[in-house]
């Protein structure tokens, strides 16, 4: 049975065990693409021009004695990865990827291995001090993200935040 889509929110192990198992030839190696933003430290990230960072690590190691597989390491945008998964032009997606309901009825995920809490960060000075208080303000935002559906969310049942 051949795995099109795995999806990391973690470790990248998990999901590249199933992989190695559940798809390929005997024969010859087969090249899986891994996509990566490369942005996020310390998941995802450039060092001396070179992908580091826990996700790709754990994916060297996973890979490293398969006599199956061999992984090309991809930097693309956010919303690349998914629409690549998608089109089998990305095997693997890592980059400490949050879990939805939508995604994990389109992807597979490994078991998580990290807990991100949102924050607001502004000036000291700002009049913002809590949540509530970003209504009516603006925001720069990565399209695809849960920050995005988070937001929308606060929006549609509190107040207005322009995203941008």
């Amino acid at each position: 049975m051949k795995l099109k889509h795995i999806l990391r929110i973690g470790a990248v192990a998990f999901a590249s065990i199933l992989l190695l198992t559940a798809c390929g030839s005997k024969s010859s190696k087969k090249t899986v693409t891994l996509a990566t933003v490369g942005t996020t430290n310390p998941f995802s990230y450039e060092k001396k021009g070179k992908l580091t960072g826990y996700d790709i690590e754990v994916a060297k190691e996973v890979f490293k004695a398969s006599d199956k597989y061999d992984v090309k390491y991809q930097k693309t945008e956010w919303t690349s990865i998914f629409s690549g998964l998608d089109s089998d032009k990305y095997q693997i997606g890592a980059n400490n990827i949050s879990y939805t309901k939508e995604r994990a009825g389109k992807y597979l995920y490994s078991n998580p291995t990290a807990s991100n809490p949102l924050v607001l960060v502004v000036p000291k000075d700002s009049d913002i001090k809590s949540y509530n208080d970003i209504a009516g303000h603006s925001t720069q935002v990565v399209q695809g993200n849960t920050t995005v559906s988070m937001l929308q969310k606060f929006n549609k049942n509190m107040k207005t935040i322009k995203l941008n």
